[in-house]
């Protein structure tokens, strides 16, 4: 996701937009909240210690407890993760370093206002707000792709458990996700009721979302629907912005430019259909045509 228009269009609509349930809690106006949370709990914390210490050192004592906890926490990550994924999850770190940066913005913002004029507080509180721009960029980002992916939850592939029939899965999901070109471009996820396949679908596109790759996640049922046949010139319904289409009331991505596309149940609706990749592919193309498969 290259294009910040995108970015500057999902913030007004969090800051001015409409305040509906269904419109008012997407994920970039809980990450804006949840970080100007951080750094107002950095500026109490600092204020809070300051009757008993300088107020210098009071900051740096926020300061380190604030990188003792994320360093705790990252490290219990690692512990948590399943073993099916060990190099996938890293996204943490990264998150981790955003959470103890703007916490120190706000020890930072309890400094200045202690031993400087009251206006000079604003004035730091911009320069550090343009400061802090690129890593709201690089969160922000990422929260826009995994919310226009239309997934119906966020999953961790680092919480998969091995459940895979061969040793070559986690491998072939890892490279969907990480490479720009996989060397298996169309992965059919195979198995049982209850096995986790929707999961594993559900994480893959998280995964992705989560390094800014544009992708969807979708029905067999809603995609045969939307008769998505870009050949023909058919596409989805077009979003309120450019770049964008309408789905259930959300702004997605459209498929024709999705990066990856994830198609849940695709034995639904097909009774016929064996545990097969090579009949699904065929009952496929049967039901939606072979324009839908390029």
């Amino acid at each position: 996701m290259r294009d910040r228009s995108t970015i500057f269009r999902q913030v007004s609509h969090d800051l001015f937009g409409s305040k509906d349930a269904q419109d008012a809690s997407t994920l970039t106006y809980t990450w804006v909240a949840d970080q100007s949370g951080h750094v107002t709990l950095g500026f109490i914390a600092t204020l809070f210690l300051w009757p008993v210490l300088p107020i210098e050192l009071s900051a740096i004592v926020v300061v380190i407890a604030i990188l003792i906890k994320e360093a705790y926490e990252y490290f219990y990550e690692f512990d948590r993760r399943q073993a099916a994924f060990p190099s996938i999850g890293m996204m943490y770190c990264s998150i981790a370093q955003l959470s103890a940066s703007t916490l120190g913005i706000g020890a930072a913002l309890a400094v200045i206002a202690v031993h400087f004029p009251p206006w000079s507080l604003l004035a730091a509180a911009v320069v550090l707000i343009v400061l802090s721009l690129p890593l709201a960029d690089y969160g922000l980002r990422r929260k826009i792709a995994s919310q226009q992916s239309d997934v119906p939850f966020l999953y961790r592939l680092a919480n998969f458990p091995e459940n895979f029939d061969g040793p070559d899965g986690p491998s072939i999901i890892t490279s969907l996700v990480v490479q720009p070109a996989p060397e298996f471009r169309h992965v059919v996820l195979t198995g049982p009721l209850n096995c986790g396949k929707t999961s594993l679908a559900v994480g893959t596109v998280t995964e992705f979302g989560y390094r800014a790759g544009l992708c969807r996640f979708i029905s067999l049922v809603k995609l045969a629907r939307t008769r998505f046949l870009p050949r023909q010139g058919m596409t989805e319904r077009a979003g309120l912005h450019a770049g964008t289409a309408f789905q259930d009331g959300r702004t997605v991505w459209p498929l024709s430019a999705a990066e990856l596309l994830v198609v849940d149940d695709s034995d639904g609706g097909i009774p016929e259909l064996e545990i097969d990749p090579r009949a699904i592919r065929e009952a496929l193309i049967a039901k939606l045509g072979s324009d839908s498969f390029r």
